[in-house]
């Protein structure tokens, strides 16, 4: 079977006001900045991912439609996403389209990190707002989280892309 590509983000810096809700929270400028610069990180380093499960909150629904500026790939919004836990997030994951080699799901703390360790199988990341990890597998979607993935890449939304 050839390997399938999984990346995990972080949303981007979201927009601190007492005002808002917190499920309603904008992407800050500098998120919007950041998406686009990790945007180009993850298509430099592995293509556009084909598909994007996100949730629903939307500093999250910003960030993955930034991360898919320019391509075609398909951005679902799930609702039960905001806050998921990592079991949650993992039924989410394992529920991507078996004809998908590669996807993203872009998510909030403390879940999301927790679900990136999870997959490495460590206590390695800690992820910042639009931090992303990058995994690579050979088991179909419903198998993942049964067995630590291969991590390709970690990118910082501070890389320099240049």
């Amino acid at each position: 079977m050839k390997h399938k590509l999984l990346w995990i983000i972080r949303h981007g810096h979201a927009a601190n006001s007492l005002d808002i809700p917190d499920f309603e929270r904008p992407l800050s400028e500098k998120g919007q900045e950041q998406a686009l610069r990790v945007g180009r990180c993850i298509h430099s380093a592995t293509g556009a991912p084909e598909f994007i499960l996100t949730s629903s909150a939307p500093r999250a629904t910003a960030t993955a439609k930034l991360l898919a500026r320019e391509s075609y790939i398909v951005v679902e919004q799930q609702e039960h996403l905001y806050l998921a836990t990592v079991d949650e997030l993992l039924v989410a994951a394992r529920a991507i389209p078996c004809d998908i080699r590669s996807a993203a799901v872009v998510g909030h703390n403390p879940g999301i990190t927790r679900l990136a360790n999870l997959l490495a199988d460590q206590t390695k990341y800690q992820l910042p707002p639009l931090g992303a990890v990058c995994f690579c597998t050979t088991h179909p979607w419903e198998d993942i989280g049964l067995s630590p993935l291969r991590v390709l890449r970690f990118i910082s939304p501070n890389e320099d892309t240049a």
